[in-house]
């Protein structure tokens, strides 16, 4: 167990730089605030930055630095899942982790890369039942963070424009409503059903 001054020493620094990054990025609802904080904390502790680096990357699973991160961990989940130790491959999942870490360390605006904003959709026309709400309401979902299953609910929407869509986001964040017509070409009857 860490003793009292440890504990203290440590949320001394994340207060810091809690306001570090409140005092040097202008904040919105939709803001990154992870990255940021972590941005401000291994500027103001330079020290710790490895450790920090190393913990973010072990519960994001790299996912903010390189778009094909999910692959090695559902690659090496999926062997867990069937006891298949020959293909863990934990040697790819160590090799990524020391890219993203190396990556993170020369320049942490790297964790900023691929986070887009938020764009609210809504789905006038459908309208879903959450268990915890009780209460039916108009689907409505963030394009740039929508999972596939949510996707298939929207009217007139082709496994081909799921694919598309999350290729697209994938490749690089959409910026705006109109980014996304651009890049996702749907088609008119699925456009139609979407509110920005």
């Amino acid at each position: 167990m860490p003793s009292p001054e440890t504990v203290r020493d440590r949320q001394d620094k994340m207060l810091s730089a809690l306001a570090g990054m409140f005092a040097s990025w202008p904040m919105r609802p939709d803001s990154p605030y992870l990255p940021r904080f972590v941005d401000t904390f291994l500027r103001l502790y330079p020290a710790e930055a490895r450790e920090v680096v190393d913990v973010l990357m072990e519960l994001s699973h790299g996912v903010f630095v390189d778009a094909e991160a999910g692959a090695p961990w559902r690659d090496c989940y999926l062997a867990a899942l069937r006891l298949d130790t020959g293909r863990l491959e934990k040697g790819r999942v160590k090799e990524s982790r020391k890219r993203w870490r190396q990556a993170v360390l020369k320049d942490p605006q790297v964790f900023c890369a691929r986070l887009g904003p938020q764009i609210r959709c809504r789905v006038p026309g459908r309208e879903v039942r959450p268990a915890a709400l009780g209460e039916a309401v108009h689907l409505s979902f963030d394009i740039n963070t929508v999972e596939e299953g949510i996707l298939r609910l929207i009217p007139h929407v082709t496994e081909t424009d799921i694919a598309r869509w999350q290729e697209e986001r994938t490749r690089k964040p959409f910026a705006d409503p109109e980014d996304f017509k651009q890049r996702c070409r749907l088609g008119e009857a699925a456009l139609a059903e979407l509110r920005f």
